[in-house]
């Protein structure tokens, strides 16, 4: 889909907060785009009595008029076709308001999956998420922004990572000092029995909005990019059958954003539950097991810096 990779131009998983569509994450020049995103343990948007943006609100802000897709109504998604390149659809991936600089703003993150003609590219493609972002002015919400935020892979079956329905437990936003902000979503997969846990973190940057002049040199897809999708836990419950035919573990992982005197925060992930470290034997982790990520400037992504 063209326009739409032109228009929301930056690799794991993400469903919306109602979702209206499929999952996606992404890279600029192969690495990952560090700039901007909002939050999804919400910053609480300000009081108002505006309705939030609608799927196809979202979808017509971040679209940029595909010549060859049409809106399907009862199934909120854009469906495009493109000669040799197959069918696309793009939905509503997940909706988030925030604030930022006191002012009230909304997302609407989409997302665009390739229904047809996989086999065209000898794979499925990666899900292309994108993002439209409304500011409310004079008790209305007016769109301002939009463009690509990243790419999430797909696995064996050819499906991402989705949002994971429960959201709480997340941490806050952190915010930097020059105004940008990071938040973590959570996601869970489903493979070969076991559901994988991540947190796909996302970063808002205000000065890649399309009323920065800085968005024609240093950002061209907008405020939004996906800087990390971060493994946080397994499950291994529907292979293992009670432990009748492998043995059982389950582990979850929690996040927290640390400030480290660098470009981006410090991500310390800690782990609790069970892993197998040896056929029939499982270890048990708690406080001091866990896993440190430091951005790295030169790569432009996360790393792993520390794991016990």
């Amino acid at each position: 889909m063209k326009t739409h990779a032109a228009a929301l131009v930056l690799a794991a998983s993400l469903t919306t907060t109602a979702c209206d569509a499929a999952p996606a994450g992404g890279k600029k020049d192969g690495r990952p785009q560090a700039m901007a995103p909002t939050s999804t343990s919400p910053a609480r948007p300000l009081a108002t009595d505006a309705p939030p943006p609608t799927a196809r609100d979202i979808l017509r802000a971040g679209w940029d008029g595909a010549e060859n897709g049409r809106y399907d109504a009862d199934r909120k998604v854009y469906v495009d076709s493109e000669p040799g390149d197959g069918t696309n659809e793009t939905g509503v991936w997940h909706r988030l308001p925030f604030t930022s600089g006191g002012r009230s703003y909304f997302t609407g993150f989409t997302a665009m999956t390739q229904v047809e003609a996989a086999e065209a590219h000898g794979a499925r493609k990666p899900v292309s998420l994108g993002q439209a972002t409304f500011v409310l002015e004079d008790g209305r919400w007016r769109a301002v922004d939009s463009g690509f935020v990243g790419e999430l892979a797909v696995n064996a079956s050819g499906n991402p990572a989705r949002i994971d329905m429960d959201q709480s437990g997340l941490p806050p936003p952190h915010r930097v000092e020059d105004g940008r902000m990071l938040f973590a979503l959570r996601l869970s997969d489903f493979a070969q029995g076991t559901t994988l846990g991540s947190h796909a973190v996302l970063l808002f940057d205000p000065r890649g909005m399309k009323r920065s002049e800085a968005r024609k040199r240093d950002y061209p897809n907008g405020g939004w990019s996906l800087v990390a999708v971060l493994p946080t836990g397994s499950d291994n419950a529907a292979a293992c059958d009670g432990g009748a035919v492998m043995t059982c573990a389950a582990d979850r992982g929690t996040i927290r954003f640390e400030a480290a005197g660098t470009d981006l925060p410090d991500i310390r992930v800690r782990r609790a539950g069970t892993e197998i470290v040896a056929p029939g034997k499982v270890r048990h982790l708690g406080p001091d097991n866990t896993v440190l990520y430091r951005y790295d400037t030169a790569r432009d992504e996360y790393v792993v810096r520390r794991e016990r």
